[in-house]
């Protein structure tokens, strides 16, 4: 394959400085006219394409994704890289991701291929798991390279197109972010039987030679809840379960908006399973942090972002057994019927709403249960559902 870079070049500090800035600053410059094309052209000048790889593309077939018959998931983290352990009900999201499709489509239509840790022959290792494997389709994340290289994902699309004609689908966090678009772009230029899945929303500036689907949140396994419910997070129930609750992480723009309902006089905790800012505390406790919850807050908004997107939390709410009060309802309620969570639109309807549902328990409660069940029944599922429905059929 051809390639303008080293094998282990990283970009220089110039280029990572554009690619943070540009990320950190989106919600200035998305709202300046022209800014997204500009940015585009940037990116595509720094990130360059050789163009034997591109014109290679062009010779390649392009058809509709099909059935998935078996899945080759390609995990980018280990518990040594990101410290969380590659087991149930740890946080791991391609652990879920692997067990939830093995709960869906079975062991033999899942393989696994785990990035090692400083490998810097990954993508050719993966190369000849695709060839040995055969799957339909790859799922990977499409947001950052394995191991930090900023070229080894686009080599590694580029040489699926020499032995492998399926369906690469690549897996989204923060489709909010331009340069994560751009990536992906870049990746379809060189396969072209490229779809993108995004978690967070359904992200429209992608071009339109990509499939879309989303948003999908991330799956928590059935082998999760068991263990969940058997841990000490779990089982030690608070003697307060009246908490009206927000955890997640507090961007300035969220402390800002927290902040206005405090002084509203709306009472939230803010991630109680915290016992201080550096505290890493278990996937159990953050589990239970929002299941012990009277209610959890949900806001939509990333680091102010003009585009609403939502997070896994929009499920988790309800799956842990609380109910969501959110700031979105259009992409929720593609997952959560809209009489299974509480939406609000300011910080007075949010009190409205808090002070109508503490007088109405039975209501409440009523609301909580067709939450839970609905998230009971999906959370294996919608993950892999939203693919189907918008990267295979479109």
């Amino acid at each position: 394959m051809a390639n303008n870079h080293s094998e282990t070049e990283s970009p220089d500090g110039f280029v990572k400085r554009v690619g943070r800035w540009t990320n950190d600053n989106s919600h200035v410059i998305a709202r300046i006219p022209g800014a997204f094309s500009l940015f585009r052209t940037i990116y595509n000048k720094l990130y360059a394409v050789p163009d034997s790889d591109v014109q290679a593309a062009k010779a390649l077939p392009r058809k509709r994704g099909g059935k998935i018959e078996r899945i080759l998931i390609i995990s980018p983290q280990s518990w040594d890289t990101s410290r969380v352990e590659w087991a149930p009900a740890t946080g791991s999201y391609f652990y879920e991701i692997w067990k939830s499709a093995i709960e869906r489509y079975g062991p033999e239509a899942v393989s696994l291929h785990q990035v090692a840790p400083g490998d810097l022959d990954w993508k050719n290792k993966a190369l000849r798991a695709v060839e040995d494997y055969k799957p339909s389709h790859i799922l990977i994340q499409g947001e950052e390279d394995p191991n930090g290289d900023p070229y080894a994902l686009t080599q590694f699309a580029a040489g699926l197109g020499k032995i492998w004609d399926g369906q690469l689908i690549l897996l989204m966090y923060d489709s909010v972010y331009w340069w994560h678009i751009y990536k992906a772009e870049n990746i379809a230029r060189v396969y072209p039987q490229t779809s993108v899945h995004a978690i967070d929303r359904h992200p429209k500036e992608l071009r339109k030679v990509l499939n879309i689907s989303g948003p999908g949140v991330l799956p928590t396994s059935l082998e999760t809840l068991r263990a969940l419910e058997k841990s000490d997070a779990w089982i030690n129930k608070p003697s307060d379960m009246s908490r009206l609750t927000f955890v997640g992480s507090l961007y300035p723009d969220r402390l800002k908006q927290l902040s206005k309902f405090e002084r509203f006089g709306i009472d939230i905790d803010v991630n109680p399973h915290r016992r201080g800012r550096t505290d890493r505390p278990s996937y159990s406790e953050y589990s239970a942090a929002i299941g012990h919850s009277w209610a959890t807050i949900n806001l939509s908004r990333n680091h102010g972002m003009p585009s609403k997107h939502v997070k896994t939390r929009v499920l988790e709410a309800p799956l842990f057994g609380t109910v969501l009060f959110s700031d979105e309802k259009k992409m929720s309620s593609l997952m959560i019927p809209e009489d299974s969570f509480v939406y609000f639109k300011n910080k007075r309807q949010l009190a409205k709403k808090v002070k109508f549902f503490r007088e109405n328990p039975a209501e409440f409660d009523a609301l909580k249960a067709r939450g839970h069940q609905k998230a009971l029944e999906i959370t294996n599922s919608i993950f892999w559902e939203v693919i189907e429905s918008g990267v295979i059929a479109s």
